[in-house]
């Protein structure tokens, strides 16, 4: 179920384009019609805004981004900051990379304070073009990444360019998410692949960054293009029994929620082609191999992405993840 009411606050251009104070709430084949053109993308910005940290004002919360799909993970020790970068799915070596779509989601509930339970109806904030950066919400900070999550730093002998962490001048991403406070998590269960230098090794398409503590009785999440210009205003989110529950994409359309859904495990040999966009994340890669499945004497279960705390009835709505979307982190390049 998704929420596809059209919001007061939302309301858009009659020129098609979307306002600062306007974002996506897409529902049905609404949202599969809007994908391919993204109009309601960070790309379609207003100036006027000014830009801001996430925050909150009174009171304690959690906060927990569960991560799918074509995320790539970058620590940076120098500016305490963990970036994921979602890479552009075109002009890569590799042919064969589907496009991929990036959407921030949240349970509608989170944007009515004092709510007591989850509504099961889902907002959809495209994010195309665009970063979000969850900056000033407390410490600690722990920039470890699960074993899970494959280090592409032996493959590519070489580091993500620092411009590539604040800009897109060279045109590497999709997308970008900041943080500079909280730790990484891979719970879901993971299968296993051989990528060079790892063989068999278990590797996770989602993961869960989570920031406990966080003193308020809500959030801002502020929006910039890549380009730096001010983005769409989203609004304050309020936790609901304690926790402000967020989703982000980077999948193909058809895998986006609430449709999206586990297809079959794939066959001992599959490549995961997709994979490959990464190295356009680099500018001189020594090598570019891809993942391929081996196959698992425990296979798992379907992955459900559900908010916490949505009734076992409504989860099946919130879809669950592909397993052949393999999440990587990677350094910073030197220098």
């Amino acid at each position: 179920m998704t929420d596809d009411r059209e919001h007061p606050s939302h309301a858009g251009h009659a020129d098609g384009g979307i306002s600062r104070r306007r974002f996506a709430a897409v529902s049905g084949a609404a949202l599969l019609g809007s994908i391919l053109g993204a109009p309601g993308s960070l790309a379609a910005l207003e100036a006027g805004s000014t830009r801001r940290s996430a925050r909150g004002v009174a009171g304690t919360f959690e906060l927990r981004v569960t991560i799918v799909g074509l995320c790539f993970f970058v620590p940076d020790p120098v500016t305490r900051r963990m970036h994921v970068l979602m890479p552009n799915t075109t002009g890569h070596a590799h042919g064969g990379v589907s496009r991929h779509v990036a959407r921030l989601l949240y349970d509608a509930a989170h944007e009515r304070a004092g709510s007591a339970e989850l509504a099961g109806a889902a907002v959809t904030v495209p994010l195309e073009n665009g970063s979000l950066d969850l900056a000033r919400l407390g410490r600690p900070l722990d920039l470890a990444l699960p074993g899970t999550v494959v280090d592409v730093s032996p493959i590519v002998r070489d580091g993500v360019s620092r411009e590539t962490l604040s800009g897109d001048a060279a045109g590497r991403l999709r997308a970008r998410l900041s943080f500079d406070a909280g730790r990484m998590s891979a719970p879901s269960p993971a299968l296993r692949w051989d990528l060079g230098p790892y063989r068999r090794q278990r590797m996770a398409n989602a993961v869960e960054w989570t920031i406990p503590g966080i003193r308020g009785d809500e959030i801002e999440l502020p929006t910039l293009g890549l380009d730096g210009r001010p983005g769409p205003a989203i609004r304050a989110l309020h936790p609901v029994n304690g926790m402000v529950d967020l989703v982000i994409l980077h999948v193909v359309p058809e895998e986006v929620l609430p449709f999206g859904r586990a297809p079959e495990l794939p066959r001992p040999g599959f490549a995961s082609t997709d994979f490959g966009a990464y190295y356009g994340l680099f500018e001189n890669p020594a090598d570019r191999p891809l993942p391929r499945f081996v196959g698992d004497d425990e296979t798992p279960g379907a992955v459900q992405v559900a908010f916490r705390g949505t009734p076992a009835r409504q989860r099946t709505a919130f879809g669950s993840t592909p397993w052949a979307c393999l999440v990587g982190g990677g350094t910073v390049k030197r220098g």
